[in-house]
This record gives C-alpha cells, sequence and structure tokens, in this order.
C-alpha cells in the first residue's frame, strides 16, 4: 500500500508564520504576548454583560468561539479553528488524512466508516444503500443468486415461491401452490413419489403418515403401505403348501387339492391298472396295501387286458395277434411270425449265404455259422465285397503282378535273389525313383503266410571323374529318400541299404571292409544318419564314402522294403535314390 498523504488546511496557519510579519517594535509585542496569556489562562465565564473568558487546559485544545476543541482530530478544526478537512478525510494529529480509504476501487467514507461500495451489501454502489435479504453486492450493485430474483421479500425464488410466484408481488390463492412459475390447485396425495398436494410432503395420507391401503387374501385381511413411491405387497396373512391333512393350506377354498389321487390296481404287475373302479381307491399317497385281487395299485388305469404282462400301453407288438399295446390295433408293423426264419446274403465272391429269424415282429440281421457278409476290397485278386467285380480301384504292386498281368514274374522280387536292379544312380543327374509299390503279398492276406519284402539292388558312380584333378581326393554320398504312405504311421515301413561286391549276387554282402554295413530309415529303430520329415512323410538317409579323382568310386547296394509290422497294404510307397559328388575330401569327425 502507499503512503498515507497528510494536507494541511488553508485556513490552517503554522506558528512561524508570524516570522514572516513587519518586525514591530518590542513593547508592542511584550503587550500582545501578554493579553494573549491573560486569555488562555482564563476559564471563568465574564461577568455579565462583559467578555466571555475561556481558558483550555487539555493537551492540544483550542478556544474556537466559545468552545473547546482538539484541533488534533477535529475535522472542522483541524490544526486550529475553523479549519475544515475535506470530504472523506479524517484529522490525525492536526493534519486532514484519508485515513486510507478511497486508495482501493470503490471505497468510501460512509460516517466514520471506510467501506468499499463495490461490495458491502449495506452500502451498495452508495452510503447507506442496503442489499435485499439474500442478494449480494457486486459492481456496486445488488444481485441475487443463480435462479433468484430480488423482491420485496428479498432474494426469492419464482419458480416455487407462492408470494412471489413467476413475478415479484404476484401471490398464488388460497388452495394453490407455486409450482414452476404458475400457481396451481392441489391434488389428492397418491403413491408415486410426488407431493400430489403441494404441501411439502411427500405420499402421505390425510394423518400426515404413510398412505395406505387395504387388502386381503383368503386367509385374512391386511395393508399395502406406501414406502418410496411404491406399494409394498399385501401383509394379510399368506396361504402354505397344500398338505394331505383335509384343511385348506393355500387358502384356495379347496381342502388337499392336487394331493389326493385315484390308485387303481395292477394284477398283472406291468405297471398299468385296471379302470375298474371297484378295485380302485382314493389317498393322498400310494397305498402300501394290495388291492382286493392281490395287485399293488398305481395312478395309471390303462391297461387294455390286467391279465397278461406284455398286454399295456407302449408294449411291443409281437405279432402273436394280440393288440399287446392297447392301441385298437392287432400287430401293426409285425412283417413276420415269431419263429419264421428265411435265407439271406449272397454267394458272390467270397461271400457265403446266410439265415435270417423273425424276433419282435422283423427279420433279424443276417447270420448265421456258414454266413460270410461283405468286407473291404483288397488288391488280392479276390472279390472281398462281394459285387463281381475283384480289385475294383485298386492297383498292385507291379512287381507282385505277372508276366500276364502286365509285370514279371509273381513274386518276383520277393526274395533276395529275386532283387529287381534299378537304373544306375549318376552323380549330378536326376534322381532315380521308384514308385507305386507297395507291401502287399497275394498269399497271406488274412493274416497267415509269409509277409512281403521287397528287393533291389542299386548301382551308384560318379560320372563326373573327369571334372576333378586326378588323383585328388572327393566325397561321394548315396541320398535314399523313404515316402510311406498317407494312411500309415512313422514307422510302418522300413528300407534298408546293405554294401555288396556284385549286382548278380546282391545276396551276399560285403565283408571286412570299413564301408561293409546295414544302414535303415523308419521302422522302429533308424540309423542314425537318418532323418524324418513329417510335413512329406518322408524318411532320408545320408551315406557318403571316400574316393579319389580319376578311379572308380562306384558302390553297389542290395535295398530291402518291408514292414516290421507284417502290414499287408495295397497302398502305394515310394523309393527316390540320389547321388551327389564334392570335389574336396569327406569331412573327417
Amino acid at each position: 500500500m502507499t503512503s498515507i498523504s497528510r494536507l494541511t488546511p488553508r485556513s490552517y496557519q503554522p506558528v512561524h508564520s508570524f516570522l514572516s510579519l513587519p518586525l514591530l517594535s518590542l513593547p508592542f509585542l511584550i503587550l500582545a504576548i501578554t493579553l494573549l496569556c491573560v486569555a488562555c489562562d482564563s476559564e471563568d465565564p465574564a461577568p455579565s454583560g462583559g467578555r466571555l473568558s475561556v481558558s483550555c487546559s487539555r493537551e492540544g485544545e483550542a478556544l474556537c468561539g466559545n468552545q473547546c476543541v482538539d484541533t488534533q482530530a477535529n475535522p472542522l478544526h483541524c490544526g486550529g479553528c475553523d479549519a475544515p478537512c475535506p470530504g472523506g478525510f479524517v484529522c490525525l494529529e492536526g493534519v486532514c488524512d484519508r485515513g486510507g480509504c478511497g486508495l482501493e476501487e470503490g471505497e468510501a467514507l460512509c460516517g466514520d466508516t471506510c467501506v468499499n461500495l463495490n461490495t458491502d451489501a449495506q452500502h451498495c454502489g452508495a452510503c447507506n444503500r442496503d442489499c435485499a435479504q439474500g442478494a449480494r453486492c457486486s459492481g456496486g450493485e445488488c444481485l441475487c443468486a443463480q435462479g433468484l430474483t430480488a423482491c420485496v421479500e428479498g432474494c426469492v425464488n419464482l419458480q416455487v415461491d407462492d408470494n412471489n410466484c413467476g413475478a415479484c408481488l404476484n401471490s398464488c390463492g388460497v388452495g394453490q401452490r407455486c409450482l414452476e412459475g404458475m400457481c396451481v390447485a392441489s391434488r389428492e396425495e397418491l403413491c408415486d413419489g410426488e407431493d400430489n398436494d403441494l404441501d411439502g410432503v411427500i405420499d402421505e395420507d390425510k394423518a400426515g403418515g404413510p398412505i395406505r391401503f387395504d387388502c386381503s387374501t383368503l386367509c385374512g385381511s391386511g395393508e399395502r403401505v406406501c414406502q418410496g413411491g411404491e406399494l409394498l405387497p399385501c401383509d394379510a396373512p399368506q396361504g402354505t403348501e397344500e398338505v394331505c391333512d383335509s384343511s385348506d393350506n393355500d387358502c384356495d377354498g379347496i381342502a388337499d387339492e392336487g394331493l389326493v389321487n385315484t390308485y387303481y390296481e395292477d394284477v398283472d404287475g406291468d405297471g398299468y391298472g385296471d379302470a375298474d373302479l371297484n378295485s380302485a381307491t382314493v389317498s393322498c399317497t400310494q397305498p402300501s396295501r394290495l388291492g382286493p385281487n392281490g395287485g399293488a395299485y398305481v395312478l395309471t388305469n390303462s391297461d387294455c387286458n390286467d391279465q397278461r404282462d406284455d398286454v399295456y400301453p407302449t408294449a411291443p407288438e409281437l405279432c402273436d395277434l394280440i393288440d399287446n399295446n392297447c392301441d385298437g390295433t392287432t400287430d401293426e408293423g409285425c412283417t413276420c411270425r415269431p419263429g419264421e426264419r428265411r435265407m439271406c446274403g449272397s454267394d458272390v465272391g467270397v461271400c457265403r449265404p446266410g439265415e435270417q429269424v423273425c424276433e419282435g415282429g422283423s427279420f433279424s440281421a443276417c447270420g448265421g455259422d456258414s454266413y460270410i457278409n461283405p468286407s473291404v476290397e483288397r488288391c488280392d485278386q479276390r472279390d472281398e465285397d462281394c459285387d463281381g467285380v475283384t480289385d475294383e480301384g485298386l492297383t498292385p504292386d507291379p512287381y507282385e503282378r505277372s508276366a500276364e498281368e502286365g509285370g514279371p514274374t509273381e513274386g518276383a522280387n520277393d526274395r533276395c535273389e529275386g532283387a529287381v536292379q534299378l537304373p544306375v544312380s549318376n552323380s549330378g543327374e536326376p534322381s532315380v525313383l521308384t514308385s507305386g509299390l507297395s507291401l502287399y503279398r497275394s498269399t497271406g492276406v488274412d493274416g497267415t503266410g509269409e509277409r512281403d519284402i521287397d528287393w533291389f539292388t542299386l548301382k551308384s558312380t560318379d560320372a563326373f571323374f573327369g571334372f576333378c584333378v586326378p588323383s585328388r581326393p572327393q566325397c561321394l554320398t548315396l541320398i535314399m529318400e523313404l515316402e510311406h504312405p498317407s494312411s500309415l504311421n512313422e514307422g510302418a515301413i522300413e528300407a534298408c541299404v546293405e554294401r555288396i561286391d556284385d549286382l548278380e549276387d546282391a545276396c551276399v554282402p560285403t565283408q571286412g571292409e570299413e564301408e561293409a554295413g546295414r544302414w535303415c530309415v523308419g521302422g522302429e529303430a533308424p540309423s542314425l544318419e537318418a532323418s524324418y520329415d513329417a510335413q512329406r512323410r518322408t524318411h532320408t538317409l545320408t551315406l557318403p564314402w571316400e574316393g579319389v579323382c580319376g578311379l572308380d568310386d562306384t558302390r553297389l547296394f542290395s535295398v530291402q522294403v518291408s514292414s516290421p509290422r507284417g502290414l499287408n497294404s495295397c497302398e502305394p510307397y515310394s523309393v527316390r535314390f540320389r547321388t551327389t559328388l564334392d570335389n574336396e575330401a569327406c569331412a573327417q569327425e
């Protein structure tokens, strides 16, 4: 805050101003001072008809006219007689001072109090301008809170004020209330969570309590009380579950309803009683005693013959000239009579006829000791499905066919001595592929006899020995891939390779050499050099050997394909051979 400024009244002359007067003679000066002192010391009034003599003895007081005043604080005589302060100023220590009032915007001196005319509700915009009750002063104007309006009584809500409904001084009439700025007549109170009669209380009855309605059940009377704008359920006595005690437990006017039943005697014990009421009884529960004819009591009475236990509703028709199921029709749906027999089946292919027996009004499935039914066709030159055609849709292994069937002698490669010689596998040339083969023998298809083994011989050689440095070591590799049938699992077929010395004598493996040995893929114990690709269903065997450029590095092999489990299947498999050449020596472990 800035420092308080002090002003000196124009009528106030400091004592030192006398120093500016022309120098008087000493006698005159002494006389003047003497007269002044006599006047100040005298407080007694002058005699009647003479001059009033007053003496002011308090500090800061002076005789102004015929009255002692405090020239240090009196704003009309501030610092001296007849030296008034301007409006809004106060006298402090004989000097006119604003007293800090008016330094801020809107401040004014009202009486002897400094107020802010912009915010003071009792001096809003001007001194002594009082705002109505509930109003506030803002910017020198009396304002009511949001939603309220300044009226004579103060700030009111024109939407609900009965004396100022919609506008100031607009009073509602007798029996009316102000609702949303309009005078409306009150209504009867309802149980709806609303103040229908506009008395400030919700859902009350004429006595001021909750609204109530009388109610009753067959068991007694009660009330429904209004709570939370909704009527609670009737509190009258409620019925209980009906029990068999001759009383109206559920208060519906009927005793033991739904509990008393008529039970009928079931003489033949098939679960269905006779409709004759002479042997029936009425009870809440099934009687444990027997009926007059020795039968138990049941709830149903639809038995059309209570002397036979094979006659009752839903019973199967026995095709015995009796209405077994009580539907009014005899032997419906029957195609034969009990004990009736007939021939069935076929004698085509491997099939043999059988016999059918009438059971329950229908012939049984074809059967009998001599009966042979159709089965799945196999490529064994037999008609298993008994359709008159042999091995239709099946392609047997070409090496298992006879010469008349477009193949070599039957069983040509079933023995090592009959091994089929495959084309030469030259390095760098396409693979030698043998496909459309199967592990099938026309003998032993019923699980007897010898299993099928396919034998082959293979020559793997270096066809490009002239492209290397003569006498330099090189490495050849035979790669064999066995793809087994899609319906067989990984170990169903096995292919094994043996080193031999002569294609004409494939049954005598090489002995006494480092490369001599037997390597297998598939089966249950493949060689360590083998791998399996499940997506292609392919087993791969990699068989390397060392050689010398310029020399004959050919290797001869005997190949055997078989099933460790003795499968006999027409499903085809394939074997692929490929020879590769590396002009560097085989990697040493």
